[in-house]
C-alpha cells in the first residue's frame, strides 16, 4: 500500500478501519452470525465487502466532501459510476450498504436506494460539489459519477440502525 497516492492510501485505510467497526457491531449484537470476507473480485466488480448471513454487504466509511465537511450526518454520497467509468457500488451486487455516521452504522437496502436514485435525482450534472444535492457531480476530468441525497428523504425507507461497539458516546458530548 506504500506505493499509493497519499490520498488514496488514506481512504483505503480509512474504508478499512470502517469495515473492522461494522463487523465488530455485528458480531456485538449478534455473536452467532456469519460473517465472511468477500474476494478482491467481489469486492472491486461486485461492490460488496462482506458476506453477512447470505447477504452481500458494502461498508462506507464516512465521505469527506466539500458539502459534507460539516453536514455528512445530513447527507449522503451515493456512487452511480466509479473512477473508472464501470457501474458505481450503488448498481453492483450487494443487497446491504452500511453506511458509517459516528456512533453508528445505517443499513440500507441497496434497490431501495437505486429506486430512489431513479425516482428522486436530476439528470443535471454541476460542477460545484456543493450544488451536488439530488443532482449528479463529477469531479473535472473524472469518470465518477456521485450524487447527494439528505438522509431524512432515504432514510424513511427499510433502513436500520447498528450501533457501533465500544464507541466512547462522551467524545461526542465535549
Amino acid at each position: 500500500m506504500d506505493d499509493l497516492p497519499f490520498e488514496l492510501s488514506d481512504k483505503r485505510l480509512d474504508g478499512n478501519r470502517a469495515e473492522a467497526e461494522f463487523v465488530d457491531a455485528v458480531l456485538h449484537r449478534k455473536p452467532n452470525t456469519v460473517v465472511m470476507k468477500s474476494s478482491t473480485d467481489q469486492d472491486r466488480n461486485g461492490h460488496f465487502d462482506f458476506l453477512i448471513n447470505n447477504y452481500r454487504v458494502d461498508v462506507k466509511a464516512r465521505k469527506s466532501m466539500s458539502v459534507l465537511n460539516k453536514d455528512f450526518q445530513k447527507y449522503c454520497v451515493l456512487e452511480l459510476q466509479d473512477v473508472y467509468g464501470k457501474r458505481g457500488w450503488l448498481y453492483g451486487d450487494a443487497d446491504y450498504i452500511a453506511f458509517e455516521i459516528s456512533h453508528f452504522f445505517i443499513v440500507c437496502p441497496r434497490m431501495e436506494l437505486v429506486e430512489y436514485v431513479e425516482n428522486n435525482i436530476s439528470d443535471e450534472f454541476v460542477v460545484d460539489p456543493n450544488a451536488a444535492i439530488k443532482k449528479k457531480y463529477t469531479r473535472f476530468g473524472g469518470n465518477d459519477i456521485i450524487t447527494v441525497v439528505p438522509w431524512d428523504e432515504i432514510q424513511t425507507k427499510n433502513c436500520f440502525a447498528v450501533r457501533k461497539f465500544n464507541y466512547d458516546y462522551d467524545r461526542d458530548r465535549t
